[in-house]
């Protein structure tokens, strides 16, 4: 957090959402010590002990699953995006089921705005699987795979994408160079020799994440709280008859 933190800049107001939150540490690194700025933090979250601690230190969290959000698209100047590092269940009609490293990155890359920057965190060998490498190619300019510090690298050996959105208007074109880098992160001695640790990346290069509105337009769970009902059964008269 504190690498990432002297990546990135922040032009003005702005927010920046992290889809699994946990208990929101990450995005309030990243965004305090931001005295002349107000950056809005949005989280999502699926434990409830978890969601709960988020709300202490971040502004807007809902506690649900993020397959259960309604979300506006194209709308966030910056996403950190730390998936679950497994496989969606799969449903009785399907033949197979998808990373969800692959999956939130769709999802993420919908609710990023154009020129926005997204922070992605996986396992190295993952940047591999050739859908998650396509479409890091094709969607993201100004890009950097970074691994984690020596000592972090050998603990948890995961790697760090960070890279602008593109315009829309550019076609998503391929950039074959990225995508043939990606998949040879399989490779471990690659890693070691090709990735550049993240610490020294710092006073070299940095993201600049747009000014924005505070808010977001649409930010909801299709799955409602049993607790948000609590108080409308206690005083409802009908309940009471009953």
């Amino acid at each position: 957090g504190e690498i990432l933190k002297k990546l990135i800049t922040f032009k003005g107001n702005s927010k920046i959402l992290d889809p699994t939150c946990g208990e929101g540490a990450l995005l309030q690194q990243l965004t305090s010590g931001h005295e002349d700025k107000y950056i809005t933090t949005f989280g999502v979250e699926l434990d409830k002990g978890r969601a709960a601690a988020a709300k202490e230190v971040l502004d807007n969290v809902v506690q649900a699953p993020i397959e259960s959000m309604v979300i506006s698209n194209n709308e966030f100047p910056a996403i950190f995006l730390n998936p679950p590092y497994d496989r969606e269940i799969k449903g009785m009609e399907d033949e197979k089921s998808e990373r969800k490293e692959y999956i939130e990155l769709e999802r993420g890359t919908r609710y990023l705005a154009p020129e926005g920057v997204m922070i992605y965190t996986i396992p190295s060998y993952r940047f591999s699987y050739p859908k998650i490498a396509k479409h890091l190619a094709s969607h993201y300019e100004n890009v950097a795979v970074l691994r984690f510090t020596k000592e972090e690298y050998e603990n948890y050996k995961q790697c760090v994408f960070i890279g602008v959105k593109k315009q829309k208007a550019d076609g998503y074109i391929l950039d074959k160079k990225l995508y043939e880098f990606l998949l040879q992160m399989e490779s471990e001695d690659f890693i070691q020799s090709k990735v550049t640790p993240m610490d020294r990346l710092i006073g070299f290069h940095s993201w600049s994440i747009s000014e924005s509105s505070p808010d977001v337009p649409i930010f909801y769970s299709k799955i409602d709280g049993k607790e948000d009902y609590l108080d409308f059964i206690a005083s409802n008269r009908g309940f009471k008859v009953f």
